[in-house]
């Protein structure tokens, strides 16, 4: 079998958990199965490091940091490339191709923050992420989600999609994340950011719609001597919509700024 993958969606300067869940996704899928074929759409200086006989990657498509010729090549060119080049079914994340070429689509849902207004996506991207959500669960043959959360939300919304949805929790890569830790791990802790074993963690890009604020109000609220304990190490790929500099002054301005 042979099938395409679209990565297109994601931005090379602004890198989430699609880059590393997708090469991970590939690459173990080709020792599942010997006979698995892969057609890999990615933007011309997007990452993409899976280098194997049975992998093709394309190239001559944007990816998300030229936003409206990928939305055009995403909904109506990769899908007929994928099906030229042998391809049998097409993944996707958070939309279905409005050409299809005749593929099957699965596609990933893996988030519904348009959902909330709290989560401060703007009223032209939320407008955007309902239509094209509800228009790929309608159309997608197969939705693959990670979290049980996550699938009532799309049932939530679209109660018809629960015979072909799929919840499969994300795995873990064992030689970066491992039980036990290295030798000098807690020396070099205290020593990149002052911190012993006992901190509070956050880890996430710093998008509005991750609500780092909420946390930051939430920890505000603990005991004094709770926080003394139990600093919060926040760790982000950088300032997205300005979602750092939020956090940064609700922590100054909830006077816990030295505790995080």
């Amino acid at each position: 079998m042979k099938l395409a993958l679209s990565l297109l969606c994601e931005n090379p300067s602004r890198k989430t958990g699609l880059t590393s869940l997708f090469h991970e996704f590939v690459e173990k899928s080709l020792l599942y199965d010997s006979k698995l074929k892969w057609v890999v759409f990615v933007g011309p200086n997007q990452e993409w490091n899976i280098v194997d006989d049975r992998v093709t990657v394309v190239r001559d498509y944007p990816a998300n940091d030229r936003l409206v010729p990928r939305l055009w090549a995403d909904h109506f060119l990769v899908a007929g490339r994928a099906a030229e080049m042998g391809a049998e079914a097409l993944v996707t994340v958070g939309f279905a191709p409005l050409r299809r070429a005749g593929l099957p689509v699965a596609m990933h849902m893996l988030s519904l923050q348009h959902l909330q207004p709290a989560n401060r996506v703007g009223l032209l991207r939320a407008g955007y992420r309902k239509a094209v959500s509800n228009y790929g669960l309608g159309h997608s043959d197969l939705v693959i989600t990670n979290t049980k959360f996550a699938v009532s939300q799309i049932l939530g919304v679209r109660p018809d999609v629960k015979s072909k949805i799929i919840q499969s929790y994300e795995g873990l890569q064992h030689g970066q994340f491992r039980l036990e830790e290295d030798p000098d791990e807690i020396a070099r802790l205290k020593a990149e950011v002052d911190v012993d074993p006992g901190y509070l963690f956050w880890c996430s890009n710093f998008y509005p719609y991750k609500q780092a604020d909420l946390l930051l109000e939430a920890y505000a609220r603990l005991d004094r001597e709770l926080q003394a304990e139990m600093p919060i190490v926040m760790v982000g790929g950088g300032d997205w919509g300005g979602g750092l500099e939020s956090a940064m002054a609700s922590a100054g301005a909830l006077g816990i700024e030295g505790r995080v």
